[in-house]
């Protein structure tokens, strides 16, 4: 049997239980508020309008432009170990496909679990092998949406594993993050939903015919060999971490670090800051002049200089980028490496914050990051919460704010799936 074959035999065998199901739709539901949150920005208005402009829109181009918008905010899901970002990518392509289908509800949460399992699976081989340092939501992401849209489409173990076989084939997509104002990051990972539903319709009308052995390293056949014999009975989509800050993963420790200094800080004049964190924290994020506001959600010196100021960070906290007060502090913010939290990485993410005073007293505080919230009832109110004030910035009231949560929440009863993405777009 092989690697692909072993996948999809693996997720289409698990067991599925009702929390499992709720776990799924509170993802949905967290997807769903950060594009509409993104349906206003400027770049999403823009998206929106290239949408409305095409003959027509098909299920992969509105999974691409979902997975654009609830990318644009930087508060799209992470699941740590893999290193993916799967609900950015899952669930646009599942809600596409499962609207054009015309399927129930149960059928579609019962797709975004297959999905996120795929991404998180591959993505973890892939952090085990030599392939570690490409953009893993890109790549994983249109296996993750194949598994989810053949799921949707009941196309057999064979069709299935043969569209993977071909996608984990294609030509690997980088992307640099330091590009900033290119938003390459989102769209390459969009361009990966929308073909994980290629692939599926596809292999539906008999394009691929059969599994042959992926001609990829055999570095990557010893890890997903590795992988696929440990995997744990729980579904990977209940170890995804929800964010509630909007800028990059690798920042966040380095935030709380600094809110836990601010009050400490109080009218005292500023020296130096150290921010020693791990190695691709650095790599990714160690930008002391951010060029716009996208720039700015990737920068470390940009993050803490405007927490310790404000003592927040939100949607709109990354508009005035050239503030010249934050750029004062953000001078004085050097970003250093730390081995222990290198080797941490990405179990934990970790940061810590040593802070000098003109007068020559110095202050510290260490932080970790990125605990998953598999407390159902935790997700919930962190789900919630998060809905509510990102549909607040989209100017929707309370009365659409529960009628978004009624309807969200019903997915998994619902007879037939529900078109929402008016919400959006």
């Amino acid at each position: 049997m092989f690697i692909t074959e072993q996948l999809v035999h693996h997720i289409r065998r698990k067991c599925i239980a009702v929390d499992d199901m709720e776990y799924a739709s509170q993802l949905v539901l967290d997807s769903l508020a950060n594009a509409i949150a993104g349906s206003v920005t400027d770049a999403g208005r823009k998206v929106i309008q290239w949408g409305r402009e095409q003959s027509s829109m098909d299920a992969g181009r509105l999974a691409f432009l979902m997975s654009v918008l609830s990318q644009l905010t930087e508060l799209d899901d992470i699941h740590a170990n893999s290193l993916t970002h799967p609900g950015a990518v899952v669930v646009p392509a599942a809600l596409a496909a499962s609207l054009k289908e015309g399927v129930t509800g149960e059928v579609f949460l019962k797709s975004v679990l297959h999905g996120y399992e795929a991404t998180c699976l591959i993505g973890q081989v892939l952090k085990e092998s030599e392939f570690r340092s490409i953009d893993h939501s890109s790549i994983c992401g249109s296996l993750g949406a194949a598994m989810a849209v053949t799921s949707i489409l009941q196309l057999s173990d064979l069709e299935t594993a043969a569209v993977l076989a071909n996608l984990i084939a294609r030509e690997v997509r980088h992307w640099d993050v330091s590009d900033a104002g290119t938003l390459s990051k989102y769209f390459n990972i969009a361009r990966a939903s929308e073909l994980g539903i290629t692939g599926s319709y596809l292999a539906q009308v008999g394009v691929f015919d059969g599994v042959r052995n992926l001609n990829v390293d055999q570095d990557f056949y010893v890890a997903a060999e590795r992988e696929l014999a440990s995997v744990e009975s729980y579904w990977a989509l209940t170890q995804t971490t929800i964010r509630t800050l909007p800028c990059c993963r690798h920042v966040h420790p380095a935030i709380e670090a600094a809110l836990a200094l601010r009050e400490q800080l109080t009218g005292k004049a500023i020296r130096k800051i150290r921010v020693i964190t791990y190695k691709g924290a650095k790599e990714l994020c160690d930008r002391p002049d951010p060029i716009d506001e996208y720039d700015a959600r990737f920068s470390i010196q940009y993050c803490v200089a405007h927490m310790l100021s404000f003592g927040h960070i939100g949607l709109a906290s990354f508009e005035n980028y050239h503030c010249a007060t934050l750029a004062k502090i953000r001078q004085k913010i050097c970003v250093e490496i730390y081995d222990q939290f290198t080797q941490r990485f990405p179990a934990e993410l970790g940061a810590k914050l040593v802070v000098s005073t003109e007068e020559g007293a110095d202050f510290s505080s260490m932080a970790y990051c990125h605990k998953n919230n598999s407390d159902i009832d935790v997700l919930k109110r962190i789900v919630t919460e998060k809905a509510r004030l990102l549909l607040a910035t989209a100017n929707l009231d309370e009365f659409d704010y529960n009628n978004f949560l009624e309807i969200t929440m019903s997915i998994y009863k619902a007879e037939k799936l529900m078109d929402v993405t008016s919400w959006f777009y």
